[in-house]
């Protein structure tokens, strides 16, 4: 079996605004299969993968695209979506959000502009990024997030996959997450976990 660490970042960044911080990488697809095997990032991409596509499109289609209903509830839980419909991406609205450690970041954001969200700013603007490339790429991608917000620490991957609205427009991406280590509280004052 291959070392999942031989993989090296397609690219990577890293930034801080106040306690929080956040490093950021977006992996190969390669490295996604080696890392991904029973996940619900594999799970989604799995599926996605074995949607029907129409002669002509690039991708699968929006309207057959409901993992939340077909995955097995044990890997659904950590399937998301956004509406890509908007042009600014900070305007994308979050739909089926999980519940989280952090407040501000659970179900309540679901139906909410990116924009609109206020808690972890560095996290939204980084997410709005994301989402804006993998909607002009087309293509699924494979990031590995580790971060301080809000007080919290979290490590986690996701991948994205962009579904067509019939007419070539990716309106829709879904994500799947999966937690590399639990999320904790952090003391920002002595800079330790709690």
């Amino acid at each position: 079996m291959r070392d999942v660490n031989l993989f090296e970042p397609l690219e990577s960044m890293f930034e801080t605004a106040g306690f929080d911080e956040q490093s950021r990488s977006r992996f190969s697809m390669e490295a996604f299969f080696s890392r991904e095997i029973e996940s619900a990032p594999r799970h989604l991409y799995d599926y996605w993968n074995a949607l029907p596509v129409e002669t002509g499109a690039e991708m699968p289609l929006e309207r057959l695209c409901r993992p939340i209903e077909a995955l097995p509830a044990k890997m659904s839980e950590w399937v998301s979506w956004i509406d890509t419909t908007a042009q600014d991406p900070m305007c994308y609205t979050i739909w089926n959000h999980r519940d989280s450690h952090i407040p501000g970041m659970g179900p309540e954001i679901s139906g909410k502009k990116l924009g609109d969200i206020k808690a972890a700013p560095l996290h939204i603007s980084a997410c709005a990024i994301e989402f804006l490339y993998c909607k002009h790429e087309r293509i699924p991608m494979y990031y590995e997030i580790d971060q301080i917000i809000c007080g919290f620490k979290r490590h986690y991957t996701r991948i994205m996959v962009p579904v067509s609205d019939g007419n070539g427009a990716v309106n829709r991406i879904v994500y799947a997450i999966r937690l590399i280590g639990e999320t904790v509280r952090v003391d920002t004052v002595a800079g330790r976990l709690v």
